[in-house]
């Protein structure tokens, strides 16, 4: 108990600690994409990022899916480290992908970029469905079997359910995501000031991990 009376206050500072330069980061952020909204190669590229984001937003939140249920019934904290491992995934540089031309003729390089793409849109897509999961009551899909539902439709109305929105939501997060990692991108980044980009990828890891301290923490002290 007295370990917990000094972890939450000493996670919702390091919370504040996070949001602040994540708020300046995001401010300056702006100013640069205002400017980048303004370049005449941004339609072209967005088409190309469009279709790429159509093709691997899916893709990930099917991955992110998968990864949110697989852990769904473990312990706190191996919920806590697979979530710090996805906002690592999320943060980590990767290559940008160009277009989706990178099978005929074949093009490693291409594949490569496209599949990263598609592993940041699964690790943001995981945190979604995760706490999503957190909602569904526990026994649920177990009394709908055991009311006359078969496996596969308890999982629907039980599980699947209640996770739509948290699907939609997801689904859009990937998206965006993979139009960041497209071409769209190459084109705003010249706009934006690099020189200080650390700051909100840094920001964001700082105020992800509190958020997923702080829930464990709670958590842990209403049972």
């Amino acid at each position: 108990m007295s370990a917990r009376l000094l972890l939450v206050p000493l996670a919702a500072l390091t919370l504040m600690a996070g949001v602040l330069p994540l708020g300046a980061a995001a401010y300056g952020g702006w100013i640069g994409l205002q400017a980048g909204l303004a370049d005449p190669a941004l339609a072209h590229a967005l088409r190309s990022a469009a279709l790429g984001a159509a093709v691997a937003a899916p893709v990930a939140v099917a991955l992110g899916l998968a990864a949110s249920l697989a852990i769904w019934r473990a312990s706190a904290w191996v919920r806590l480290a697979v979530g710090a491992l996805a906002v690592m995934v999320m943060l980590m540089p990767a290559p940008g992908f160009e277009s989706l031309d990178f099978l005929v003729p074949p093009r490693p390089g291409m594949a490569m970029a496209f599949a990263c793409c598609v592993a940041r849109g699964a690790a943001l897509a995981s945190l979604v469905l995760g706490a999503g999961l957190r909602r569904v009551p526990e026994g649920l899909q177990r009394t709908a079997v055991l009311a006359g539902a078969s496996p596969v439709q308890a999982w629907r109305h039980a599980v699947l359910a209640p996770l739509r929105p948290y699907l939609l939501f997801a689904l859009a997060a990937a998206g965006v995501a993979a139009l960041v990692e497209g071409p769209a991108g190459e084109v705003l980044a010249p706009h934006l000031d690099l020189a200080e980009a650390w700051v909100a990828p840094a920001a964001l890891l700082l105020v992800a991990s509190s958020v997923v301290a702080l829930a464990v923490l709670t958590r842990r002290r209403r049972t």
